[in-house]
């Protein structure tokens, strides 16, 4: 800019137009620098030089995460910080201090959702930040639930159905459960003897997606051994509390013991006439026997 032009010249009059230098390079850090010019002539005027000043600003780096997913209960991801903006070919080593990435509210109890992965600190001579945050998406973790099978005699109504579960994390059980899934069975007390399902449906909770697989009721009959005459087949003694004797005209190839949930709490694959039972808490059991590959039923009280 000038001042002092007379008879409203301006910078066309000039004979040499004004030399600029500056110490500053594309590498100079954030600073202000003098800026001199030098050379000018003209026929009418003599000069003098006001010195300017360059202000190099810091210049913007973007430090930025990615959206990563993971399901409930596991352990975060590594997360990776990316940059943008720098100059010179530069690197995150001329920071002065790194940004980092944030996570410590986030770990394997936090509930299924979208969490806001947080980047803090970073300092540098030459630059400023600013964070685009990415986003953890923690997903339902798979949680089969199966309907424990169940076994009764004709007649009788149906046990309690019970269910088991596979994939809890953090050590959690079905008390943290929003909804249990409903259970149904088709059997009733006049149902014939035979196979049942028993059917799961619905429930809901926040950070498990249910799988669901169906049990089985057996419906037996109540009297004896189905292919084998009640009088060939000797279980005693009757209470029992340890020991239980079976006899059979017919070999005994397996044994198997449940309580009146229909829950095999007892098993002999390899039959030798008797079966420990002291194990057992004092109540009423069915004692299933298989002759021939036919099982049959019979119910036995354990005493203590």
């Amino acid at each position: 800019t000038y001042s002092g032009f007379v008879n409203d010249e301006t910078e066309e009059v000039l004979t040499r137009q004004p030399n600029f230098s500056c110490s500053a390079t594309p590498q100079s850090n954030v600073g202000t620098y003098t800026i001199t010019a030098s050379g000018v002539r003209a026929e009418n005027y003599t000069f003098q030089y006001v010195k300017g000043e360059l202000s190099i600003t810091p210049a913007l780096l973007t430090v930025s995460t990615d959206t990563e997913t993971r399901l409930y209960g596991d352990p975060n991801p590594d997360f990776t910080l990316h940059y943008s903006g720098f100059k010179n070919d530069e690197t995150e080593d001329v920071l002065t201090e790194k940004p980092f990435i944030d996570f410590s509210s986030i770990n394997s109890t936090s509930s299924a959702g979208g969490y806001e992965i947080g980047i803090d600190g970073g300092s540098a001579t030459n630059y400023t930040f600013e964070y685009i945050r990415g986003i953890l998406m923690i997903a339902r973790a798979p949680l089969t639930i199966t309907a424990n099978d169940a076994v009764r005699n004709k007649g009788e109504d149906n046990p309690a159905f019970t269910l088991s579960y596979s994939g809890f994390k953090n050590s959690e059980s079905e008390s943290v459960l929003d909804a249990l899934p409903s259970i149904s069975c088709g059997a009733d007390k006049d149902s014939p003897a035979g196979f049942y399902d028993i059917i799961l449906a619905g429930g809901y909770d926040n950070n498990y997606d249910y799988q669901l697989a169906y049990g089985r009721l057996e419906v037996m009959l109540p009297s004896g051994m189905e292919g084998v005459s009640v009088s060939k087949v000797s279980v005693y003694p009757n209470p029992v509390k340890h020991d239980l004797y079976i006899q059979s005209d017919c070999p005994v190839e397996k044994v198997e013991i449940y309580n009146q949930s229909g829950l095999c709490v007892l098993a002999d694959g390899v039959f030798t006439g008797k079966i420990d039972v002291s194990s057992l808490s004092a109540g009423v059991y069915y004692v299933r026997i298989y002759t021939n590959g036919v099982p049959g039923n019979r119910k036995i009280i354990v005493e203590k």
